[in-house]
């Protein structure tokens, strides 16, 4: 997370899984929104935080990564994105990063995806925001 591209003038952040419906499904084949995950611009200083105290090498005997999250209080979102990503990898789902200066329900990201089955623009949109 600390290489997402951040500007704060886009405080609130979203992660999204996308995947496809399964030939079990009435529309089979149709891209849905399997998750979502919302956070703002200040987790992702401490996620940053975090990173710069675990790579520090002011400690003497070290920082391990989950002392440094507990210490930058981040725990909750790093948490929540590596549990995403892994459910997104064993679910054949793609994870797609947004940003926005106002914040955003998930109805509108589920509204995104549905579009983005027969819409070239939302598409491109989602394909341009993977991760």
């Amino acid at each position: 997370m600390h290489e997402i591209k951040a500007d704060p003038q886009l405080p609130y952040h979203y992660i999204i899984g996308v995947a496809i419906k399964t030939p079990f499904s009435k529309d089979y084949g149709q891209l849905f929104l399997k998750y979502f995950l919302e956070f703002q611009h200040e987790d992702i200083e401490k996620v940053r935080t975090a990173v710069r105290l675990s790579e520090d090498r002011m400690f003497p005997s070290g920082i391990t990564k989950k002392e440094a999250i507990q210490i930058a209080g981040c725990e909750q979102i790093v948490w929540g994105i590596a549990a995403l990503k892994l459910s997104a990898a064993s679910n054949d789902a793609t994870v797609h990063h947004f940003s926005s200066p106002v914040k955003v329900d998930d109805k509108f990201f589920e509204d995104l995806v549905k579009r983005a089955n027969t819409d070239k623009h939302d598409k491109k949109l989602l394909d341009k925001s993977r991760i």
